[in-house]
Formats: structure tokens, C-alpha cells, sequence
């Protein structure tokens, strides 16, 4: 299925001006719901989503997250099953947020760098979305989530700007736009636009920050999945 970039001119998204981009470049394949989608810190970790559950309409995703060190080659499966609220069935996205990174002096006189990151995942199922923050690959610990859900079917992908905003695609039922505290992690739980019908597109699986300003959502070239 090809996807491209769609570009709109929205200069009245609330006061975010967020500017969504066009092109005609072709896109990678959005994975199938519950499949594992994966996204990769500047610093060589990496988190993904995973399989869960498969029933006669779709998979679902599952409710751990891997953590990945690319430096070396540690993997680590998170499970939060008893931390996540009962409307959670399971994540099939998952993108980050890196801070500043800071540095401190450690016991034997050298400097450390350390780097916050913040992890965000989204329930395609339920519309809801968890943060979690990420320290290394051994360490991932769960935020919290939203109440209040926004379009996310049949497919939905998320993105931050690294500067307090998150951007649902919404699949066919708009896209919508959360804040986020960076040092903290803690998504607001009421999202500052919420299905935002962009035009006269099928939907939108896919969302990608091409700067802090703009987005490009991947659609069908044949307008519908």
C-alpha cells in the first residue's frame, strides 16, 4: 500500500500553528495493528511495541514494551500489567521524547552525561495514551495515562516534537494534538484539539514531526486503506 505525505496550510490549530507538510515521496509500510513498531533514541536505545492477542478482526497489541541498547545488544521486555488502568488492552505505538541531557560527577571523579527520554504509547483499541520514563535499557517505569479518548482506528501512529507536543494521526477520525510537561513526562489529560478533520482524505495511519513546527501524515495514494 503506498503512502505519501499530504501537506496542508492549518494556521488556525488552536494556537499551535502546527503546519502539516506535503510531498509525494513514497513512505515505509505502516505495520499491521499490534505489530511491532519500533522508534530509536539519539543515544542508541530503542523501544517497541509488542504482539499480543490475535482475534478475528485485528491483533492487539500487547501490554509490554522492549527496550533495546544498540551499543550492546541488550534487549529487555517491560511488562506493566498491573500498573495500567483496566481500559488499556495493549500498545501499537510508541514514540519518545528526548530531554537536555545534563551531566554529573561520579564516585571515581569522572563525568557522566545522562539524558532524559520519555516514552509514549497509544491503545488503538481504547484511544488512550501512557508515558513512561526511559533511563536505560533495564530501566523503564510507568508515568501514567489519559482518560479521555481520541480517534485511533483502524490504524494510528504518534510523534512528539521533543518540546511538549504529541500528535495523534487518528486514523480515520481526525487527528488530534496533546501537551506534554518534558520534565516530567505527564500528558495533559484533555488533548488541546481532538479529531481534527484535516480534509477530504480516508484517514491518516501514520504521523511524523519534520521539525518542531510541522508534520507530515502518511495517507493512501488511493485515498483509503
Amino acid at each position: 500500500m503506498t503512502k505519501f505525505l499530504q501537506r496542508y496550510n492549518i494556521l488556525r490549530l488552536l494556537l499551535l500553528n502546527i503546519t502539516l507538510v506535503q510531498s509525494q515521496r513514497p513512505r515505509r509500510r505502516q505495520q499491521q495493528q499490534g505489530g511491532r513498531n519500533i522508534v530509536i533514541s539519539s543515544t542508541g536505545l530503542a523501544v517497541a511495541t509488542t504482539l499480543g492477542r490475535v482475534t478475528r478482526s485485528s491483533i492487539v497489541g500487547g501490554t509490554s514494551l522492549v527496550t533495546f541498547d544498540v551499543r550492546t545488544g541488550i534487549e529487555r521486555s517491560h511488562s506493566f500489567d498491573n500498573v495500567l488502568p483496566s481500559g488499556i488492552q495493549g500498545f501499537d505505538d510508541v514514540a519518545i521524547s528526548e530531554g537536555t541531557a545534563t551531566s554529573s560527577t561520579g564516585r571515581n571523579g569522572r563525568r557522566r552525561n545522562k539524558s532524559s527520554i520519555k516514552v509514549f504509547a497509544i491503545d488503538a483499541n481504547s484511544g488512550l495514551l501512557c508515558s513512561f520514563n526511559l533511563r536505560n535499557v533495564n530501566s523503564l517505569s510507568f508515568i501514567g495515562c489519559t482518560t479521555r479518548s481520541v480517534a485511533s482506528q483502524p490504524f494510528v501512529g504518534i510523534d512528539t516534537n521533543n518540546e511538549g507536543t504529541l500528535v495523534v494521526s487518528g486514523g480515520t477520525g481526525g487527528a488530534s494534538v496533546f501537551s506534554y510537561n518534558t520534565n516530567t513526562g505527564v500528558l495533559d489529560n484533555t488533548p488541546s484539539i481532538r479529531n481534527r478533520e484535516l480534509g477530504d482524505d480516508i484517514g491518516y495511519p501514520s504521523v511524523t514531526f519534520v521539525n518542531s513546527d510541522e508534520v507530515a501524515f502518511g495517507t493512501d495514494a488511493n485515498r483509503g486503506f
